[in-house]
């Protein structure tokens, strides 16, 4: 899985419509229906191989973003992914001058948690 642009994270919300029913555990501060929530829960079959490899997360001035990414690992199956972060908008000064940055990737196989990756 490729694609053609970054994503691109804007500044935090102040005002806000927020439903989510996710199983993990979301950071204490900012709050998190404040912030933009990616939730990527992936499943590889037996005999296959995922090759996630995507431009990197821009986080603007201000911005607040979670980030949760779950690999579901059949017996055979195997993954490969690109998970990165830029320093923001140099151009602009923005560098470092988000908000809030949480990221946490997981890798299972059979119920049983292989890795475990946590950022900021």
């Amino acid at each position: 899985i490729v694609n053609q642009g970054s994503t691109k994270i804007f500044r935090a919300r102040t005002e806000y419509n927020y439903n989510i029913a996710n199983s993990f555990t979301l950071p204490q501060d900012p709050s998190p229906a404040s912030s933009t929530i990616q939730h990527i829960n992936i499943i590889i079959r037996d005999n296959s191989i995922l090759l996630l490899l995507v431009d990197p997360v821009i986080c603007f001035r201000d911005a607040s973003y979670i980030q949760y990414q779950e690999f579901h690992l059949a017996p055979t199956a195997s993954p490969v992914a690109l998970d990165w972060l830029t320093c923001g908008r140099m151009s602009l000064g923005e560098e470092w001058d988000f908000a809030w940055y949480h990221r946490v990737n997981e890798v299972w196989r059979d119920g049983w948690r292989l890795h475990a990756t946590s950022c900021c």
